[in-house]
């Protein structure tokens, strides 16, 4: 495709994932792919950043410190950023570094596949998934 175009060069863009051990810590805060960055596959970064800016004001408004309200917002927080990123490695395993011929596989193949890699777990891209087998 790359030399059938008008363009004849490539441009590839690394991709990695992170995870902070904590999104939080009196007085900082870590929000966003700030906290943790999820590889493209889970789609998730702007509801991320949606979600944690939610969480923020839940925390906020349900303590009664600054402190107290970090420490909320980082045990909901940094424990979906370290499953969103689980999440990624897994569909990023599955869809592109052990890559299968997609033209051969049929839909029972497709649902297969992506039921494992979602191992059971859900986002609001992929719903709720249950492994099956």
């Amino acid at each position: 495709m790359v030399t059938r175009g008008e363009h004849s060069s490539q441009a590839l863009h690394p991709v990695a994932d992170f995870v902070v051990p904590r999104a939080a810590e009196h007085p900082f805060l870590l929000a966003g792919d700030a906290a943790s960055v999820t590889r493209p596959h889970t789609a998730s970064g702007a509801v991320k950043a949606l979600q944690d800016a939610l969480c923020l004001e839940r925390s906020l408004r349900a303590s009664a410190s600054a402190a107290e309200a970090l420490h909320r917002y980082a045990d909901e927080r940094s424990a979906e950023g370290a499953r969103l990123v689980g999440l990624g490695r897994r569909l990023g395993r599955a869809f592109v570094e052990n890559a299968r011929d997609w033209q051969a596989m049929g839909p029972a193949e497709v649902e297969a596949l992506s039921r494992a890699a979602l191992d059971g777990d859900d986002s609001y891209l992929y719903g709720s998934v249950q492994r099956q087998g």
